[in-house]
């Protein structure tokens, strides 16, 4: 993964989403993954991470929400470019 100037994020090959997730009061029920605006992984156990091993060569956004088990949110949000021809097993 190389940063560019302006934010500007280019991934080569899989992706692995990483999250940083802080309980307050109650603890993590679980947390979302959302690419190109769908559903497509829910964790529900530390570390909260999904791997992200598709064909691409565009921009995709990716978005992550956390739910406690009182039903409160947090999410976060990021635009990347990604390149993956082969896709890896």
């Amino acid at each position: 993964m190389k940063v560019l100037k302006h934010h500007k994020t280019i991934v080569i090959d899989d992706v692995l989403v990483c999250t940083e997730v802080k309980p307050g009061d109650s603890p993590i029920e679980k947390v979302e993954f959302y690419y190109n605006n769908k559903l497509k992984f829910i964790d529900n156990e530390k570390p909260y991470q999904w791997r992200i091993n598709k064909r691409s060569i565009r921009k995709h956004p990716i978005k992550v929400i956390a739910y406690d088990e009182k039903g409160r949110t947090a999410s976060d949000q990021m635009d990347f470019r990604s390149i993956n021809i082969m896709l890896k097993r």
